[in-house]
Formats: structure tokens, C-alpha cells, sequence
């Protein structure tokens, strides 16, 4: 029968400390459940296996009984079987059978689980902020709560456990209910049962009012007691804890409610000085709640000094003039203790330098009342350097500047000593970029560095190596640029390195060969840009200048012609820093332009055309008589299927900018308009 109750015993314990582990081989729970009395469980607050399961539940140290339901201070459940069958279950073991596809089978104990109420206020996990109760702390599975009496209706709670099924002795309802002075310790041993008369009262309420009476009649403080209630399991009569080790193995479950009377109580405070020649205190008498708060005040007079209050009787000590008491639970009468001052004395402070050329101190001297404070600086010269203060006689040393003394109880003499500055080096390093096309001359010696004085200047001399670079400019290995200036003297302030920078000669520009388009009243001039970035051109008819300017693209438009006429033309390549090229000269006639191509746009291979970038539209022979209200352009795209899309042109002067977007656009399309009336049409195959 031991083992019996003592396997149950460890996996209530097991399930209420919240682990699905217990401590021995074969107490391991598959699942908990917690019930109402008269409440149905079904579907999948169930837990059933088959025969495989439950065989495996055996083999891996699982309960026979591996579900437990907790039914709140007893009475019954009813469990709903996925094939109809009801079961009404009361506390203990049961076991039922039922086919779901397969025979499954389900073993369940239900276990009597105690909850009291106070008030309306369920005593059951942490639970606080109502009806004056609160949660004080949780001891394994074990519930102690504290209630606090703040006023006479707080007395009129009741204190009510309502069992259901509870294990009944000699009539009392299966309850247990016991007083004791406070909550258990370690070692604690259930407390004396109340008579069976006073336990059978919990079932209808007892309130807070009874219960101190009934403590008075125990021995106990009224103010400050614990109850103690629950219900008996009369199976095994267990405690489900590991919280009172063996001594509670074989006890019943219970909470623990703390009664604390602490209806509002006055107290009075007194405070007055030890001597009212040296000082005087604020107020005299305060009269203040229990729990509540209050400050006196200690004035000391100009001939004394406040040392502190003392309490009589305790002779506690506080030592700031305002005394501030908190949570006052007692009458107390405080004395402030008052000395009178001592003669004031006064110190003579001096500082000087060990060297004048090195540093000065500021200021020389001062005199300080004792107790008081000091503080001297020391500033270095530029060629010193700052060691630190020494004391004469002491030979205490300080290492900051400011020298600050505090609590001056006597003369003292300080030095402020300082040294010589070490002379700083620096060094400067060159390279050259690229390398070996040109070299860098330190101070006129071919070095690639050189250690200096800080602040020293070095005269940097760049030289080429390969005649096929020239000397660019100077930056930093920081990419700071430092100009053009050949030779040129550096400052060294910090160890760093100097690039000198060489590029490779540009070849003279050239006019690449000039390609002429006509249209009937226009010309259109292009060559290659080559080096070149611009290009004086001029053009003649006979000997008059028709064009003479300095332009930036290599190309031409040439407009209002006349027919039949000589044209040549100079162009001149120009390049920073490099010769204008020789002139290039040409020539064409106006009598070969294409009279029957009535409008010609340049650009004839539009197969080539780049997606998504720009290129240029020129429409050469345009007739203005056509176009009476000036001409508009607008441009289309069209796939295999003649869908339309709409582009956009920039017009530039003579010159539409167009951008020809990715996608299947099979031809290309531009509309000429004067005004809202339609001039031309004209259509381009793309992928020709």
C-alpha cells in the first residue's frame, strides 16, 4: 500500500511543480487537465492512445495512469468519447475502451483540487489587485496570500471553500481548515485543526471578523494570524509538494491566507534641542498615521555648528540637519545636538616654477580659511612641457595643471616642475606615380625620404625619367592635391608621404576625314573628334566668309544655301596644351544636292539604333512655304502588330533628340505637322 501512495504522491507533485518529468522511472505524465465540477470534457481535451502507444508509454517510464484532472474541491466531470459513450467520473482511477478506427484506450485518475475564495476573489495562482488582496509569494505549488485590513467594512469579507465530493469526517463536509501565528517555515508542521463545527462553517463563509475572534481563542495575535483551509483527499490523504520534504508527504492540500489588521493608528513625535543658546529645532510636536511622514528641522545659530539628532531610548542617529521619517510605526522624541563653533583659522597657500623660461604658476600665494579650498594652474612655454607639482618638505606629488586642494588644514608650499620640450622629428617620404617615369629630388639629393625637425621645410624637385610623360602636379597619399608647383618647399608637420604625379604626353589633334550629307537647301559637315576638344572651322563662298567660329562638337549644320554655288571650308583641330592642328580644307557645290529626295531625315541605318540612349533627328530639305504655322514633330513607335506608342523629342535648334526605349518596336514613326495639319508621314523599318 506504501508504494501505491507514495507513486501517486510523486506525480501530483510532478504535475503541480509544472514538469512533464517526474523523479522516478515509470511517473511521467502525458497530460494535466484542471475541471469545474459538473463541467464536460471531449475531443481534444481528452487523452487516449492505442495499444501501441500505451505500450510504449510503459516501456518509456510513462504512469499506468498518465492523464490527471485537477477538479476544483471535487465533485464530478463527465468525459464525452469520440463514439458517444458518456462518462460521469468522481475522484480516483478510471479506465475506458472505445474503437476509432482502432481500439484506443484512456486511463485517467481525477484528484480533488482545494480552491478557496475570499469574497468573490479566487485564492488560486497569482492573483492580486483585488478586494484589497494580493499576491505575498508562491512556495512550490503552494498558494499564500495576504489580505489587509484597511477599514471596518474590510472585517464583513468572508472566507468560503465549497467542496464538492470531499472526503467527509464526522459530518464536517471533507474540510480542513487550521490557525496558526505565521507562514510555515521549512520545517513546518501542520497547525491543530478547529473544532469540526468551526471547519463546517467555511462551506457557508466565515468572516474576517470570526476568524480573529477565533484566533483570540487560539492564543493568537488578532492583528496578525494565518489560516490555513483546504479539503481532505480522502484516497491517499497527500499534499501534492516537495515544499515540506517528507513531513508533508502524507498531509492535504491547502492555502494560506495571512489576516493583517492594519486599520489606521496616529502616533506623536517630539523633537527639541540640547541647547537653545546654540540652536533651535521646527517643529516641536507632530502628531502623524501609521505608515505616514514627518520632518523636523535643525536651525544651528551663527556661534554653532549642528552635529547631528539623537533619538531617546534607541539612540539612533541621523546627521542632516532635516531629519525625514518614513513609515512611522511608533511614537519617538529626537534631540538635535548642537556644539558651539571653534576659532577660525587661516593658512597661507604658495606656488612657484622651477624655471621662469619653462612656465609660470597663477596665482603666487593665497590664504585660505581652514577647512576651505585652493587651486593653483601651471601653463607650460611652448618650448617646455608640464611634469607635475611637488610639495616642499612633504614631497607629495599631483600630475594635473590645476592643482586643487580640499579640507586645507595648514600652510604648504608648492613647485611646479617643467622641462625642456624634446626636440620633435618628422619624416617626409616621395613617391612617384607611375613609377619609374619620373623621380622626386629632396633638398636637391635623389632620396626617396628624409627625417627633419618638425615644421622644418623640404624643397620637393620632380625630374623626368621617361621623356614620354611630363610632370603633372603634387597631392598627399590622402588624395590631397598640393598644385602644380615645380620646384616647390614643404612644410613637414607630421610623418606623411608626397606623390608626384605624371602623365604621358598627348599626341597633337588632328581633323579626322569630313563626311558631307546634302538636303536641298542645307549642308551637314562631320568628322572624327579624335584628340581634339574643339575646332575653329570657317567656311567661304568665293571670297566671302559665310561661317568663322570656334565650335565644341566635331559637326556642322549649314543652312540657307544658295543653289549652284562653290563652297569650301577650313577646320582646325585644338587640344589644352598642344599646337592647333594643320588646317584641313575642302569643298562642295550646291548643284549636288538630291532635288528628287523630298525630305531626307540623317540618319539612314536605323537597325543600329542603341535602347535607351539618346540620338539625334536632323531633317534636311524642309520647305517652310509647307509649313506656314511652323512645324511640330512627333514621333512614334509601332510593334509587329501596328500598336502604337508615343515617344518623346527634345528639340535642340535644327535638331530633335530622340530616345528609342527597350521592347519589340518593329518600325519607327514621325509625323510633321503645321499647326493641327498633317505634312508628312514618314516610316522607318527597324531591322534594316
Amino acid at each position: 500500500m506504501k508504494k501505491k501512495i507514495l507513486r501517486i504522491i510523486m506525480i501530483l507533485m510532478l504535475v503541480l511543480m509544472g514538469s512533464a518529468q517526474a523523479m522516478a522511472q515509470g511517473d511521467k505524465l502525458k497530460k494535466v487537465s484542471y475541471a469545474k465540477s459538473g463541467e464536460t470534457l471531449k475531443g481534444e481535451q481528452l487523452y487516449s492512445r492505442n495499444r501501441a502507444g500505451y505500450i510504449s508509454e510503459q516501456a518509456d517510464g510513462y504512469a499506468i495512469y498518465p492523464w490527471i484532472i485537477y477538479l476544483e474541491n471535487g465533485g464530478t466531470v463527465q468525459l464525452e468519447l469520440p463514439d458517444g459513450q458518456k462518462h460521469q467520473v468522481g475522484l480516483g482511477k478510471h479506465s475506458f475502451t472505445y474503437h476509432h478506427g482502432e481500439k484506443m484506450y484512456i486511463d485517467v485518475r481525477v484528484v480533488s483540487y482545494a480552491v478557496p475564495y475570499l469574497g468573490g476573489l479566487r485564492l488560486q495562482g497569482a492573483v492580486s489587485g483585488r478586494d484589497n488582496v494580493r499576491l505575498e509569494k508562491t512556495v512550490s505549488e503552494e498558494d499564500f496570500f495576504t489580505y489587509t485590513i484597511t477599514s471596518d467594512a474590510d472585517l464583513m469579507k468572508t472566507i468560503k471553500i465549497n467542496p464538492q465530493g470531499g472526503y467527509d469526517i464526522d459530518g464536517n463536509l471533507g474540510i480542513h481548515a487550521a490557525l496558526t501565528q505565521k507562514f510555515p517555515e521549512r520545517n513546518y508542521e501542520y497547525a491543530l485543526r478547529l473544532p469540526v463545527e468551526q471547519e463546517r462553517s467555511f462551506a457557508a463563509g466565515v468572516s474576517v471578523s470570526s476568524l480573529k475572534d477565533m484566533a483570540v481563542q487560539q492564543g493568537l495575535n488578532p492583528n496578525d494570524f494565518v489560516l490555513q483551509i483546504g479539503l481532505d483527499d480522502g484516497e491517499v490523504g497527500s499534499v501534492f509538494s516537495e515544499v515540506y520534504l517528507n513531513q508533508a508527504r502524507y498531509q492535504r492540500k491547502t492555502t494560506f491566507l495571512r489576516i493583517l489588521d492594519k486599520r489606521q493608528k496616529y502616533y506623536t513625535l517630539k523633537a527639541s534641542s540640547n541647547d537653545e543658546a546654540l540652536g533651535t529645532v521646527e517643529p516641536a510636536t507632530l502628531t502623524v498615521k501609521a505608515g505616514g511622514e514627518a520632518t523636523f528641522t535643525a536651525k544651528a545659530k551663527e556661534n554653532a555648528i549642528f552635529k547631528g539628532w539623537k533619538e531617546k531610548g534607541t539612540g539612533e542617529e541621523r546627521g542632516t540637519p532635516v531629519l525625514y521619517l518614513t513609515d512611522i510605526q511608533k511614537a519617538s522624541e529626537w534631540t538635535a545636538v548642537f556644539e558651539k563653533k571653534a576659532e577660525e583659522k587661516y593658512y597661507t597657500l604658495k606656488a612657484s616654477s622651477n624655471d621662469e623660461a619653462l612656465g609660470s604658476v597663477n596665482p603666487a600665494t593665497l590664504t585660505v580659511k581652514a577647512g576651505g579650498e585652493a587651486s593653483f594652474t601651471a601653463t607650460a612655454k611652448e618650448n617646455a612641457i608640464f611634469k607635475g607639482w611637488k610639495e616642499k618638505g612633504t614631497g607629495e606629488e599631483r600630475d594635473t595643471p590645476v592643482l586643487h586642494l580640499t579640507n586645507i588644514q595648514g600652510s604648504s608650499e608648492w613647485v611646479a616642475v617643467f622641462e625642456t620640450k624634446p626636440e620633435e622629428k618628422r619624416t617626409l617620404t616621395v613617391k612617384v606615380e607611375p613609377e619609374q617615369v619620373g623621380k622626386v629630388l629632396l633638398n636637391g639629393e635623389n632620396q626617396s625620404s628624409i627625417t627633419v625637425k618638425r615644421g622644418t621645410s623640404v624643397r620637393l624637385k620632380a625630374e623626368v625619367v621617361d621623356q614620354n610623360y611630363e610632370f603633372r602636379s603634387w597631392k598627399t597619399d590622402g588624395q590631397v592635391s598640393l598644385g602644380k608647383q615645380n620646384p616647390f618647399d614643404y612644410p613637414v608637420a607630421e610623418t606623411e608621404t608626397v606623390i608626384a604625379v605624371f602623365e604621358k604626353k598627348a599626341s597633337a589633334p588632328q581633323v579626322g576625314p569630313v563626311e558631307i550629307n546634302f538636303g536641298q537647301r542645307e549642308a551637314l559637315l562631320t568628322w572624327a573628334a579624335g584628340s581634339a576638344t574643339s575646332w575653329i572651322v570657317k567656311v567661304y563662298q568665293g571670297e566671302q566668309v559665310v561661317f568663322d567660329q570656334e565650335i565644341q562638337t566635331p559637326q556642322l549644320m549649314l543652312v540657307g544655301l544658295k543653289p549652284g554655288e562653290n563652297y569650301r571650308y577650313e577646320i582646325v583641330a585644338k587640344m589644352s596644351g598642344k599646337l592647333p592642328s594643320q588646317a584641313v580644307q575642302g569643298s562642295f557645290r550646291t548643284d549636288q544636292f538630291d532635288v528628287d529626295d523630298s525630305l531626307t531625315p540623317h540618319l539612314k541605318n536605323f537597325s543600329k539604333l542603341e535602347r535607351n540612349k539618346s540620338f539625334p533627328i536632323i531633317f534636311l530639305d524642309v520647305d517652310p512655304k509647307d509649313f506656314s504655322q511652323g512645324m511640330s514633330v512627333e514621333a512614334y513607335s509601332q510593334d509587329a502588330q501596328e500598336v502604337k506608342s508615343s515617344l518623346t523629342l527634345r528639340k535642340d535648334g535644327n535638331i530633335q533628340w530622340l530616345t528609342l526605349p527597350e521592347g519589340n518596336a518593329k518600325t519607327l514613326l514621325f509625323v510633321l505637322k503645321s499647326g493641327s495639319e498633317i505634312r508628312y508621314e514618314l516610316t522607318y523599318d527597324l531591322s534594316k
